[in-house]
């Protein structure tokens, strides 16, 4: 997986610092699913989502402050995917009176958006659980774990690939 960081369309499974090493990651043979983000880039241009379809990858909206009108231009270009729905996905935010929805929002407005949920009941409660399903229903989720390399360890918290991590009730 792959993408670059922001702040309000899409977030990176695997950050890339700059557009070159995206497009490179882009000649590999294997299809992946990548997360992209707007909010440190700007607008994230449509042949960031469009290219990287034409060779078989997936693009992603997840672990995202973006807004409706981020995610209908993201699927504009070709967005079919939200990943980790509720963990790390915004939700309806106000400016200055008025409400804005969030990428949970989008899902549930957008019938041709998929979502992928951790369906362990510690990321989601089995009452938000039935909902997603009730909701999108079983031809529209996908069930994704959020498993780490330091899964089924003993580890509590350190650094892992320089990032720092917490382990708290298994998750």
């Amino acid at each position: 997986a792959a993408g670059f960081s922001c702040r309000r369309a899409f977030f990176p499974v695997i950050s890339i610092s700059t557009k070159k090493r995206f497009w490179k990651l882009l000649s590999r043979s294997v299809p992946q699913k990548y997360c992209m983000t707007q909010e440190m880039h700007g607008s994230v241009p449509a042949s960031l989502i469009s290219t990287p379809m034409a060779v078989g990858d997936i693009p992603s909206a997840g672990h995202t402050d973006a807004l409706y009108s981020d995610i209908k231009t993201a699927m504009h270009h070709g967005c079919r995917l939200v990943t980790h729905l509720y963990s790390c996905t915004s939700t309806v935010t106000r400016d200055h009176g008025f409400r804005r929805l969030g990428v949970i929002e989008s899902a549930w407005l957008e019938d041709d958006l998929f979502v992928e949920i951790i369906a362990d009941s510690k990321h989601l409660p089995p009452d938000l659980l039935r909902m997603i399903y009730k909701l999108k229903g079983s031809d529209r989720i996908a069930l994704v774990t959020d498993s780490l390399a330091l899964a089924g360890t003993s580890a509590t918290q350190g650094m892992m690939q320089s990032t720092a991590y917490i382990i708290e009730d298994g998750v």
